[in-house]
């Protein structure tokens, strides 16, 4: 790529080619059916929750965040204005809190819920019963649920993993990238899928911060 020049500035939104690729491998392998106009290509998974919580969030709002939790979960919220509300999953309950205590912090200003799946740092992973039962949750009380899937493609031991993008709800704001899946930190590749209003939002961010994912 470098050899052939391909070292200038890409769409904000990310090359076609590439979201149409992600679109086909979301397909294949997450059950996921989107297209690329809800697909932004983003420098890293991060970045994708940074634009995500831009978008969503105004000065005050709450994100609930079930711990132990990712390092940066609550900073990027609170970089965004955002309040970070930590819901404690125990690890008798194998670090996932129960859906009643997650239902029981929601407040009028809530506007997201974190939820990595698998889990850092505690390998913990949601069922397709909780992630479903989570996402008609956050429907009801109009609340987005973050997905960072970002782990989904180091499962072992037969266990089937289930994507929140899989039951297409408006809601859901997937998030994954290349980084853990094929070891390419360093590329600094994500993306993320969302309803047209939030991938356009999140288009506008980066094209007046990052600009663009690297086009190598």
């Amino acid at each position: 790529a470098i050899s052939k020049g391909c070292t200038k500035y890409t769409s904000a939104r990310g090359i076609a080619q590439l979201r149409e690729e992600i679109c086909g491998f979301l397909q294949a392998k997450k059950n996921v059916e989107t297209t690329p106009e809800n697909v932004v290509v983003t420098p890293g998974a991060k970045q994708a929750i940074f634009y995500a919580l831009a978008s969503a969030l105004d000065e005050g709002d709450e994100v609930l965040v079930p711990e132990p939790s990712w390092v940066s979960f609550r900073d990027i919220v609170k970089i965004n204005g955002g309040k970070p509300v930590a819901v404690p999953a125990a690890k008798d309950r194998e670090f996932i809190p129960p859906l009643s205590e997650l239902a029981e912090k929601i407040t009028a200003r809530t506007k997201a819920i974190i939820l990595n799946n698998p889990t850092n740092p505690t390998g913990a992973m949601y069922s397709k019963k909780y992630v479903s039962e989570l996402i008609e949750l956050c429907e009801k009380r109009d609340v987005f649920l973050i997905a960072d899937e970002i782990y989904s493609d180091i499962v072992f031991d037969g266990v089937k993993f289930f994507s929140a993008g899989e039951v297409g709800s408006p809601n859901v704001i997937l998030v994954n990238g290349v980084s853990k899946m094929s070891a390419m930190t360093g590329w600094r590749l994500g993306y993320l899928v969302a309803g047209k209003e939030v991938a356009d939002a999140c288009v506008k961010i980066q094209q007046q911060t990052g600009t663009c994912a690297m086009s190598i």
